[in-house]
């Protein structure tokens, strides 16, 4: 099988002809199914699914980023692994005088408040991914596209009216594109990629199946020549 030159956007369903004309020969049994764990008790697409994984393992993936912000600073700078307290500072130094003096203070109490010490360990230094556009349909992309720098700056202020409104006025609500290697990103499942790019496929057939997805992060910088595009939504 000829190998690509590009990384696997698995949020399609378009697969190497090979695998393609495999997965149609079991169109009938997906449209019987409706949950991606289901692959395992069925040898046919278990091994689908494992050859795909290892597709993206040698090609590469495309990395899904919702957010809120600069559009010019991401092309110049790319994607940052920081600490969240780098990032609260770097808004402070950037965005400090849209607030008043006693909004500053507010910002920075509740940003100590909310952002305790596991709160950062399983957020600092990491770059976070999906791999399929499924935020955009189901809800779960918009506080990430509706206020601004993320979940480091926004989630204490959900329920702050005055706060909120002010990190809603920033940037603009963008999804991010990035070619990503599988050997330097992080995830929570076995066969993430494969099991994504095979649901992909399965929600093409069966408009009852449910698109699988994970979270994915990177612990090193996205450099700006691995953006692949920038869209507005």
């Amino acid at each position: 099988m000829r190998r690509r030159s590009v990384p696997i956007n698995v949020g399609v369903s378009e697969f190497p002809e090979g695998i393609a004309s495999r997965a149609r020969s079991h169109d009938s049994l997906l449209q019987d199914l409706k949950h991606s764990e289901d692959y395992e008790a069925h040898k046919p697409l278990l091994e689908i699914m494992v050859e795909l994984e290892a597709i993206c393992d040698s090609d590469g993936i495309v990395g899904i980023q919702y957010t809120r912000g600069d559009r010019k600073r991401l092309l110049s700078e790319g994607l940052r692994a920081r600490t969240g307290d780098e990032w609260r500072e770097d808004f402070l130094r950037t965005h400090g005088r849209r607030f008043t003096r006693a909004q500053r203070q507010h910002l920075v109490e509740r940003w100590d408040s909310y952002f305790y010490d596991q709160q950062n360990r399983t957020r600092d230094n990491r770059v976070w991914f999906n791999l399929t556009r499924t935020g955009l349909s189901n809800g779960g992309a918009r506080p990430l596209l509706s206020h601004y720098g993320g979940e480091a700056i926004s989630m204490p202020f959900s329920d702050d009216d005055k706060v909120s409104r002010i990190l809603a006025t920033l940037g603009e609500p963008m999804v991010v594109e990035c070619s990503l290697r599988t050997d330097s990103v992080s995830t929570f499942c076995q066969n993430a990629w494969g099991r994504t790019w095979l649901s992909s496929y399965h929600c093409s057939v069966n408009k009852d199946a449910l698109q699988w997805d994970v979270d994915l992060y990177s612990s090193m910088d996205i450099p700006p020549s691995a953006i692949l595009q920038i869209d507005s939504v």
